[in-house]
């Protein structure tokens, strides 16, 4: 047999008879379920467990309110989203020049002037040029 091997089982060389107790039970966690612990536990739960009622229930109204706001949002962004769009197209249509000439005939009276009726001055001669 090979001693040095630690590869190989270990087996005792003597083994002990005699009186062992049968189990040794390590002191535990172990609470006496009397009357006065029961009740103590009790009043706690009577006292916290309405406090969590209530707490739960107004945070579940806040929730819903405010999914009922974020609602009434998305709404409104969609409402104001589609008149910009109208609001664009209107302004496309407003701006293209014939539309520019058209209303500034009707509301303001303008009209385009005529050949010769603007002047413009040239600094080097001094005069003015007939457009």
């Amino acid at each position: 047999m090979n001693y040095q091997n630690p590869t190989q089982s270990f087996l005792r060389p003597t083994v002990k008879i005699g009186m062992q107790p049968r189990s040794r039970r390590k002191p535990g966690f172990s609470i006496a379920l009397d009357s006065d612990l029961l009740r103590a536990v009790a009043k706690v739960g009577m006292m916290v467990l309405p406090v969590v009622v209530i707490t739960h229930l107004f945070l579940a109204s806040v929730v819903t309110d405010l999914g009922e706001s974020i609602a009434v949002v998305k709404e409104v962004h969609n409402g104001l989203a589609d008149k910009n769009i109208e609001l664009l197209v209107q302004k496309a249509r407003i701006t293209t020049p014939d539309n520019v000439q058209l209303l500034a005939g009707e509301k303001l009276s303008l009209v385009s002037p005529e050949k010769g009726q603007i002047r413009k001055f040239n600094r080097r001669p001094g005069t003015f040029t007939y457009l």
